[in-house]
């Protein structure tokens, strides 16, 4: 064993601390939400007074570079401990929310009251790696990073108890004959961190409440005394707990790189990847077995809304059973092949010469898996636990495309620095192409006897048969000058000019099945052109 180089010791602490209040001691009417649209009219559906604190304390070793006979090794061994707490106090107007069904009254939801809960996370975790350089051609990374993560509700009663182990290897091979071109690989077992919104499910003191038919006796749209029908459903900390046999979700990534130098100072290379997310994590509706529900049929008019067109399609959806009404009970767990995927690749070329640096990259990517119904951020995202194993209903089409995929993206940007003739000014340019969001058709169900429901008729995202909304390109340009000012600093002046050719593609579109789908008609578009001016001084 040879010598070793100087190494270093490092230690940090932080502490941080969020306060948020969206109370509305005004507000004298009920909320009210469009099932159909996700529209919200009157006040807020619900408010809350939130304190969250963290702390956490970081500890890294670098014992520097060690020799092993021709072997040289750089290692680094470290730990950390973090500690959250949150607290949360909810509230809604007159403890009701008032749900509607494309503008008809459909249910009203009644809270069991304002909530405050709170709740504790804490980590230790410990690592090590080695980064190795074993020939001149051969690089070899191992790591391994072990967390050990208890959560609890206050009074303390630990709900969840993680241990685990993420291992890490990765190598870079620069071939004698070839070093102009490097392969490097890497695999990785990255697990989730633990999220405080799962310990809800074992809360008794989170928010809960129950949901009953809205009879509208007089038409009027207002909810009134001798209104409230039929108890459907329950939902909330008191109907709801966390599995102890809970595992976390991890995700195992393969990585590819192949880099080249090329003549002329250009380079380029290829990324290849594979994720694939496991041990997901939903909540199902275990006090509603599969006999609750019977199979209906019911025909779709397609995307024109139009029965009795070339574009009708039969579907099937699932019916309650009225004498199970109420008897939601959910449960936090693993379902079985419950997962998601993802792959790839990414391409890029640059070159730089005397006055401009050009580089263009192209990704293709894809994902695939179940995920909550809807085609909002918050819906069509596997790691957020939602509606998704609530009932049959829920899993109609919900295999596609996650909100996030973007199918093939673009990007082609210079940076110059023009000659002195033309006023030693930098210009830059950033041109991007994004394919569309992934959006499911949404259809709404009326005669259930558990009431009217949203369902996707088709998959999310194209070619799989469903939709996307139309692409964005969009254009960047900078101008810049410094100026040297007496031996003082350096005054930077800049102009940007964002979306130059003042494109305004349709980056949302509605998704609700009816005679105007297939106009394609935006929710949001593109942001204006605009200027921005900026002035900035280094001394």
């Amino acid at each position: 064993m040879g010598g070793s180089s100087n190494g270093a010791f490092e230690v940090r602490y932080g502490y941080s601390t969020i306060h948020l209040d969206t109370s509305n001691k005004a507000a004298t009417q009920p909320s009210v939400t469009d099932l159909l649209t996700g529209a919200v009219s009157g006040a807020a559906p619900m408010t809350n007074r939130s304190a969250q604190t963290r702390q956490e304390v970081e500890a890294a070793f670098l014992p520097g570079e060690w020799h092993w006979g021709s072997e040289i090794h750089r290692m680094t061994i470290g730990g950390g401990w973090e500690r959250s707490k949150v607290r949360n106090r909810f509230s809604v107007p007159l403890d009701q929310n008032l749900i509607t069904a494309a503008g008809t009254p459909d249910s009203v939801v009644m809270f069991s009251g304002p909530s405050d809960s709170r709740a504790r996370i804490q980590r230790f975790s410990t690592y090590a790696r080695d980064e190795m350089r074993v020939t001149g051609w051969l690089s070899i990374e191992l790591g391994l990073l072990g967390e050990f993560t208890r959560a609890s509700v206050l009074p303390p009663a630990d709900l969840i108890t993680w241990n685990s182990l993420s291992p890490h290897a990765a190598f870079a091979v620069t071939l004698p004959d070839w070093r102009w071109l490097v392969v490097r690989g890497s695999y990785s077992r990255q697990y989730a961190p633990l999220a405080g919104r799962y310990l809800d499910f074992g809360n008794p003191d989170g928010l809960s409440g129950s949901e009953y038919q809205w009879r509208d006796l007089n038409g009027d749209a207002r909810f009134e005394s001798g209104e409230q029908g039929t108890l459907l459903r329950r939902f909330g900390g008191k109907y709801s707990s966390i599995s102890p046999a809970l595992r976390r979700p991890y995700a195992d990534e393969f990585d590819i790189d192949v880099d080249a130098r090329l003549p002329m100072q250009s380079v380029a290379s290829i990324h290849l990847y594979r994720r694939d997310d496991k041990n997901r994590i939903a909540a199902i509706n275990i006090g509603l077995p599969a006999q609750s529900f019977s199979p209906r049929a019911i025909l779709d008019p397609g995307p024109d809304g139009i029965s009795g067109t070339f574009d009708d399609q039969r579907l099937t959806v699932y019916e309650q059973n009225p004498s199970t009404f109420g008897q939601d009970r959910y449960l936090l767990t693993n379902p079985a092949g419950l997962r998601e995927q993802y792959q790839g690749f990414t391409a890029q070329v640059a070159t730089q010469h005397k006055y401009a640096d050009v580089r263009a990259s192209f990704t293709a990517e894809k994902s695939w898996g179940p995920t909550n119904p809807g085609n909002g951020v918050l819906e069509n995202d596997p790691g957020v636990v939602g509606a998704l194993y609530m009932d049959p209903n829920t899993l109609l089409h919900a295999t596609g495309r996650d909100f996030f995929d973007r199918g093939f993206v673009g990007k082609v940007e210079t940076a110059s620095l023009l000659p002195k003739w033309l006023g030693n000014l930098e210009l830059d340019n950033v041109v991007d192409y994004l394919d569309g969001l992934v959006f499911a058709r949404q259809l709404l169900v009326n005669g259930l006897a558990q009431g009217p429901l949203v369902i996707a008729a088709s998959v999310r995202g194209s070619p799989e048969g469903g939709n996307r909304a139309e692409y964005v390109l969009n254009w960047n340009l900078r101008l810049a000058r410094t100026f040297r000012v007496a031996h003082r600093g350096n005054l930077c002046l800049t102009a940007e000019l964002l979306n130059v050719t003042n494109k305004a593609n349709r980056v949302q579109e509605s998704d609700i099945s009816s005679p105007a789908f297939n106009q394609r008609l935006p929710l949001a578009i593109q942001a204006a052109r605009f200027v921005r001016l900026g002035v900035h001084f280094d001394f």
